[in-house]
């Protein structure tokens, strides 16, 4: 602790009054000399200053040193100094009598550090690195304080030899006291009461009470919620040890996660847990620790009366715990919205259930449109994603995921793309039923996939839906793979098809910019292939782009090229015919059905069918 970067040189070694010089006075066997009692004031080994407080003898020393003609010189000095960040006051080092775990002598030690990397996974793993270095380094365990309450170390002292006793009949004694009085039992209970009959100290003979007396000091409150696991999970009903989950913040590598793993590796010759989590702090938008002195604190019950409880849960999902988390009000707008984005995507697809039966409706996977299938297909792709995230605690991309599946592949697509479908088609159109289908299979999936985060909102979704097959979704089980669902050709081709939507997109959004069109159904698609092969693959899938592009009609055209091979070409134009009354698209027949001369010929007949 001494260098030659930094200080005067000149080196005053106190043994009694810190560590370090504690330590090199062990090493080089000096005195551990500590005129000074609990009060800070000089005890009798100093007479000059008995009784006077160490910050207010300063002045008498130099007095003293004065009249004895040993001053030299004095002046002041301002240095960095510990102060207590509980009564901002320096705080006074003295070496006292205290009880330890003994950590190298027992193995406890070697043994820790042996679990830490074989048999405790380590979320992030960086958490393993940390806890290590603290354990390898830490000096021995200190367990005992001098505070004015807490649970009582059951030490006693021998008034003949002044030995400080720890003694298993008389921690049994206690445990019993404990049982019905409580841990006040030891400081209010006597002397008589608190040593069994059977007590007796072999080094002395002593064996009458009046021969002890009690010791007051409290055990290390981290020993407390160390041994947590002891009473949690091996002494309740339904759980057992070690516990599947630690979880809490980075500052307790050196607080709880440790003092739980050297007590059980102590007791048990294993540690509590088989995996600890470790989370940032929430801090402000500046990145400054929220506290009340400073006003910037943003308390969970201000977000829950803005958001909700699953709005504040859902913001904690959506922020990557391993590091400090920014929490401000522009966050929480956002995170608000997202919500409302989610909990409409739900609404839609519950709303548009009200006639389906899922016993009688429901379409088997094989009679699907490929756009259905397909978004099955995709809907297998997240829960594969979302119970992989949810097992390795990455809740962050587990938002990402459905929030995304939610606005892009659900709003900004299917859901877009079917309302055709599922409003202008017949009620028991198969087509119809087959959207209702998708829907159903996509409400539930969500539902439980969300049920750990938006707790109240997918109870209350449970509840309006149709046969759920569970009181609560709460008591469901996660929705599974179905491999059915899978199909990678399919979703190559819709990849395809996909690149073409977003070129026809651009197109059809330039047209209404130019005044052209007012809707994409308003619109025509045309496509030259690239080849003839390209060419059989368009026609085939007409009725999907159609459907894709939202468009009243799609036309493909083969390549002009005389080798056959050219560049895929996309153009856009005003739809031909008569715009339909009812589901608003360009068709040639609107106008000729004298019944109903505003209509399409699909919407005529499914209005006549409906009469």
């Amino acid at each position: 602790h001494v260098s030659l970067e930094a200080g005067t040189g000149c080196v005053h070694t106190a043994p009694g009054h810190g560590v370090d010089d504690f330590i090199v006075g062990k090493k080089y066997g000096l005195d551990v000399f500590v005129p000074v009692d609990e009060s800070g004031r000089f005890t009798d080994e100093y007479p000059a200053m008995q009784g006077v407080n160490i910050f207010k003898a300063n002045e008498k020393i130099i007095d003293l040193l004065h009249s004895k003609g040993l001053l030299v010189h004095h002046e002041k000095h301002e240095h960095q100094y510990p102060y207590s960040w509980r009564s901002h006051k320096p705080v006074i080092f003295r070496a006292t009598e205290q009880w330890f775990v003994e950590l190298d002598e027992s193995g406890i030690r070697d043994a820790s550090l042996k679990s830490i990397n074989s048999d405790i996974d380590w979320i992030p793993a960086w958490g393993r690195d940390r806890i290590f270095n603290m354990v390898e380094q830490r000096p021995e365990w200190c367990l005992s304080r001098q505070r004015s309450w807490g649970v009582p170390i059951p030490s006693i002292r021998s008034r003949q030899s002044g030995d400080s006793i720890l003694d298993v009949s008389v921690i049994d004694r206690l445990i019993e006291k404990v049982a019905v009085d409580g841990s006040d039992a030891w400081f209010t209970g006597s002397i008589e009461d608190l040593l069994p009959q059977s007590f007796r100290y072999e080094k002395t003979g002593e064996s009458e009470p009046s021969d002890f007396e009690k010791e007051y000091d409290i055990v290390d409150v981290w020993f407390d919620s160390g041994s947590t696991h002891v009473g949690v999970l091996e002494m309740r009903d339904g759980l057992e040890s070690p516990a599947d989950l630690y979880l809490e913040g980075s500052d307790q590598h050196r607080g709880w996660f440790q003092s739980s793993l050297l007590i059980s590796m102590g007791i048990r010759e294993r540690p509590p847990f088989r995996a600890v989590l470790t989370h940032g702090f929430v801090l402000d938008q500046d990145g400054v620790a929220m506290s009340k002195h400073k006003g910037n604190v943003i308390s969970p019950k201000e977000i829950v009366q803005r958001l909700g409880a699953d709005g504040l849960r859902l913001w904690v999902i959506s922020e990557d715990y391993r590091s400090d988390i920014h929490l401000s009000k522009e966050s929480l707008k956002r995170i608000g919205e997202a919500y409302r984005r989610i909990r409409n995507t739900f609404r839609f697809l519950l709303g548009n259930l009200y006639d389906f039966n899922v016993e009688v409706d429901t379409v088997p996977f094989e009679k699907l449109e490929k756009l259905d299938r397909w978004i099955l297909c995709r809907l297998n792709h997240l829960i594969k994603n979302v119970k992989k995230h949810y097992e390795h605690l990455e809740f962050h991309r587990i938002y990402h995921l459905i929030y995304n599946f939610c606005t892009r592949d659900l709003s900004n697509l299917y859901l877009d793309i079917v309302k055709d479908r599922l409003y202008c088609s017949g009620p028991l159109d198969p087509s119809r039923r087959a959207v209702q289908t998708c829907c159903r299979f996509l409400l539930e999936s969500l539902t439980k996939m969300l049920a750990p985060v938006l707790v109240f909102t997918t109870d209350e979704i449970w509840e309006k839906m149709e046969n759920p097959g569970h009181d609560s979704v709460h008591m469901s089980y996660f929705p599974e793979v179905k491999a059915e669902w899978s199909d990678p050709q399919l979703e190559a081709e819709m990849n395809v098809l996909l690149e073409l939507k977003a070129e026809a997109s651009q197109l059809l959004e330039s047209d209404r910019r130019g005044g052209v069109i007012g809707h994409s159904l308003d619109a025509s698609v045309g496509i030259r292939a690239s080849s003839e092969t390209d060419y059989v693959f368009l026609c085939d899938k007409i009725t999907l782009l159609k459907q894709l592009f939202i468009v009243s009609s799609v036309e493909i055209e083969e390549n002009a090229q005389s080798n056959g091979e050219g560049v895929r070409e996309i153009r856009t134009r005003r739809a031909g015919g008569e715009k339909c009354g009812r589901c608003w698209m360009f068709d040639h027949h609107v106008g000729k059905d004298h019944e109903f001369p505003a209509l399409c010929a699909r919407c005529s007949d499914v209005v006549k069918r409906l009469r």
